[in-house]
């Protein structure tokens, strides 16, 4: 969480808050999606240069798991399907 309120204070500083208050409801949605990404790239970049990161999955290791399990479940899943329409 500190991370998170270091990153979001660097790029939307507190003397802000009363601009952002007097946007539309859909330029603060805009603009609240655009802080997301930047903080999310933030501390993605902080987490591959070794100084944060902390709690963000590592989502290559994650995939290079994931989707062979899933590749192989729907071939057999496939291989069943094929294998009772042929009795």
């Amino acid at each position: 969480v500190r991370e998170a309120t270091a990153a979001l204070q660097s790029v939307f500083p507190q003397t802000e808050l009363g601009n952002f208050l007097s946007l539309s409801k859909r330029d603060k949605d805009r603009q609240l999606v655009e802080l997301t990404q930047i903080v999310t790239g933030i501390r993605l970049f902080n987490k591959e240069c070794g100084k944060g990161g902390e709690g963000i999955d590592n989502l290559p290791a994650i995939l290079n798991e994931a989707i062979p399990a899933t590749l192989k479940e729907i071939q057999q899943q496939i291989d069943d399907a094929v294998d009772s329409s042929e009795k």
